[in-house]
């Protein structure tokens, strides 16, 4: 199971943080994915939208682990 998972969607990508067992926390590995997901944003020509999210339905992120 990946700690950010990325989906296209469109013009769009979709960028979950995937750790719903410690209520999405972002530890420093996460932290490392989720720039390069928006740093991968940032380069793309084609897309126009960047959603972030939560994985699970209690907490969107819980903070800094």
């Amino acid at each position: 199971m990946a700690e950010v998972e990325t989906e296209l969607k469109g013009r769009s990508i979709v960028v979950t943080i995937n750790r719903p067992q410690v209520h999405n926390c972002v530890d420093a590995e996460t932290a490392q994915l989720l720039f390069e997901a928006v740093q991968s944003f940032g380069k793309a020509r084609d897309l126009e939208v960047l959603v972030l999210t939560g994985a699970g339905d209690v907490s969107f992120c819980s903070g800094a682990d």
